[in-house]
């Protein structure tokens, strides 16, 4: 679907053939890759699947959890305060988190490092969460 509606608009804003036949097979594996299913060739799409990682704080856990059944993913979405990111102090990135619970810790394990790993961009990011009150994690991959 992302193809066909690539190749309708795209020669609509650029006039140049050639950067719309390079941009769209770009395009269409950070759509893929964002889901962390897929290992990432181009450091667009690396960089797509972890920000897209990063959306994960409490605000978009309200609807489901008033809504359908609680399950840890709805407790570890609305335990996260704050994701912040910076320039890494042993990677060249750094996300931090900030949680008013520990199930926020499943949220950073099984969903963020999951898809930095999934789509090979590890080498570049490193995870600080950190517990009100608690510990502080940190996640060299």
């Amino acid at each position: 679907m992302a193809k066909d509606i690539l190749a309708r608009i795209l020669p609509n804003q650029i006039e140049d053939a050639v950067k719309v036949a390079r941009m769209t097979p770009t395009i269409l594996e950070e759509i893929l890759c964002h889901l962390g299913h897929y290992r990432a060739t181009s450091v667009e799409a690396k960089i797509i699947a972890t920000a897209d990682g990063t959306d994960m704080t409490k605000g978009r856990a309200r609807i489901p959890a008033k809504t359908s059944k609680p399950d840890i993913h709805q407790f570890s979405a609305l335990a996260v305060e704050h994701v912040e990111i910076t320039k890494g102090e042993k990677k060249p990135i750094r996300i931090m988190i900030e949680m008013n619970d520990t199930a926020g810790v499943f949220q950073i394990e099984n969903q963020l490092v999951q898809k930095i790993t999934d789509v090979g961009f590890e080498d570049h990011v490193e995870i600080v969460g950190k517990i009100r009150d608690g510990p502080t994690v940190t996640y060299f991959m």
